[in-house]
């Protein structure tokens, strides 16, 4: 079985439509989202939709936490990048869309795989995983051999092993997993890549094959970026998605 495993979508439907159909190229039937459906961009009833349709599961980020619980008046003192982009997802969202947002588990398990948007140690807290000390905190808890997540937005590897815990960048191929270790990886950002790379990532697992394999998707940035315009939204969550950062 493979698996495809798509994160941070953040309301870029030309991203997620660009990478569907790259896993249709592959074949591939069951995709888990690792929540950030909504956020800093202008398409989020529309990308809840396709991923509700799509995906086999779908675990709750930080941005739906937000909206479902904390509401409109929590997000008061927040930057403007995040506020308007929620603000207009409260707007766009059907009650049905809501209540699935609000239905949506912290954590999910897909036998051999934990899925989480943020860390396994404190999952309704949405820490990142930067350093070896949080990827150390995840491991203690984690069962299965491989953790996904996202959140940072940029995608990693981390191994636990018999000499210790350590940190791999994206690699361009597929890279087989070992058996003795335990593996914690980020599979990177839909809608809003960090990494320096503005190309649409997520990632593939082979199960049968313990392969790995994150995959970077072309999309119409300018067309993500007009229609931000067009909702009104900031113009800095327009330039950042051309830029990866």
């Amino acid at each position: 079985m493979r698996i495809a495993f798509i994160s941070d979508i953040h309301g870029n439907l030309a991203a997620l439509e660009a990478v569907f159909q790259d896993i249709e190229r592959y074949n591939i039937e069951t995709i888990v989202c690792l929540g950030d459906i909504i956020g800093y961009g202008p398409d989020p009833s529309e990308c809840v939709r396709l991923v509700s349709s799509r995906c086999l599961m779908s675990v709750m980020g930080n941005h739906e936490a937000m909206l479902v619980y904390a509401g409109l008046e929590g997000l008061e003192g927040m930057p403007d990048g995040v506020t308007q982009p929620l603000r207009l997802a409260y707007e766009q969202l059907s009650p049905e869309q809501l209540t699935w947002l609000s239905q949506m588990p912290l954590v999910a398990a897909l036998d051999p795989v934990t899925a989480v948007h943020g860390r396994l140690d404190d999952p309704e807290r949405f820490e990142y995983l930067f350093s070896q000390k949080d990827a150390d905190k995840n491991f203690e808890i984690q069962k299965n051999p491989v953790c996904v997540q996202g959140h940072s937005h940029v995608p990693v590897l981390w191994e636990k092993s018999e000499r210790g815990t350590f940190c791999y960048s994206q690699a361009l191929e597929p890279v087989r997993l070992s058996s003795r270790s335990k593996y914690v990886v980020n599979v990177g950002s839909v809608g809003q890549p960090r990494d320096g790379n503005p190309e649409a990532c997520y990632l593939i697992y082979d199960v049968a094959e313990r392969g790995i394999h994150h995959r970077r998707v072309a999309y119409d940035i300018s067309a993500t970026q007009r229609r931000i315009r067009e909702a009104g939204l900031p113009e800095g969550n327009a330039r950042r998605i051309a830029e990866g950062l």
